[in-house]
């Protein structure tokens, strides 16, 4: 099934001229797709993983701290923000449509999307599992997981969250 899947993905980005640099796929787990897609098309493609920790980077261009150790205020990072690497993906995709940086998402990608629980760990943002979530709603989020891998690969190749503060 994995061959199956890297010959139809690589089928459709060439159809639509899209360079397998600029392909993202979820590795979360067996991610048994990685061989299949470097074999069959490139090794240019770009795995997601849902595990580990938070990033360095910025949640949001305008979500600042005051450094007590430092004595300077500064941008909060992912890894200050979230407990889990998934909580950042997530909420990252919370803050860029608060921004109104993404909009007119499909109906059933926003539904997932809002459906996920999160909740405050600490001084940290945690969102439900993912069992958690199949377990509550009876369905897995593999429309809202898309969208997360599609807002991460935005952010790896350069987009950045702001504008919070709406007018």
């Amino acid at each position: 099934p994995e061959d199956q899947i890297a010959k139809w993905a690589k089928k459709y980005c060439e159809n639509n001229d899209i360079p397998s640099r600029n392909f993202f796929y979820d590795s979360t787990g067996r991610g048994s797709l990685g061989l299949p897609l470097a074999r069959l098309w490139s090794d240019q493609v770009n795995a997601v993983e849902f595990g580990g920790k938070p990033s360095k980077r910025p949640v949001t261009l305008d979500a600042y701290l005051y450094d007590m150790k430092t004595q300077i205020r500064r941008l909060q990072t992912c890894e200050e923000a979230y407990d889990r690497r998934v909580s950042e993906f997530w909420y990252s995709c919370r803050h860029a449509v608060e921004a109104q940086q993404i909009r007119q998402l499909p109906r059933d990608v926003a539904e997932e999307l809002y459906k996920r629980r999160w909740k405050m760990a600490g001084e940290k943002v945690s969102v439900e599992t993912k069992i958690e979530m199949k377990e509550r709603t009876a369905r897995s989020p593999d429309l809202a997981d898309w969208f997360v891998i599609c807002l991460e690969g935005a952010r790896q190749r350069g987009f950045q969250i702001s504008k919070l503060a709406l007018e």
